[in-house]
């Protein structure tokens, strides 16, 4: 009998898309294929990927803004970055959080 192996987990933020301005929440819903860092998407959010390598981190901003997300999405994701959190599914019935934005749409 062999050894068990120990299984890495790695959780992942729930939260609601009223924390992204609707121009965000166009952008994954109007991807034909994920792209960049969302690397799911579907009718009611979508799931991205936060880098875990620091040095992947400094250009980070710059490439969602490149990719056509708000300034307000790319502060939100240095929070989330800054509690450690590597994957986030943004969905329409998530919980919503008050030490983060809300938006109305």
């Amino acid at each position: 009998m062999s050894k068990k192996e120990k299984l890495e987990l790695t959780p992942y933020l729930e939260i609601s898309t009223a924390h992204v301005t609707e121009q965000d929440g166009k952008l994954w819903t109007n991807m034909k294929e994920p792209k960049g860092h969302v690397i799911a998407t579907y009718p009611e959010g979508a799931y991205m990927y936060l880098p875990d390598d620091p040095d992947l981190r400094p250009g980070l901003a710059e490439e969602l803004l490149e990719e056509g997300f708000s300034p307000s999405f790319v502060l939100l994701v240095g929070m989330l970055l800054a509690l450690n959190f590597r994957y986030v599914r943004f969905d329409c019935d998530g919980p919503e959080y008050a030490q983060f934005p809300k938006y109305e749409w």
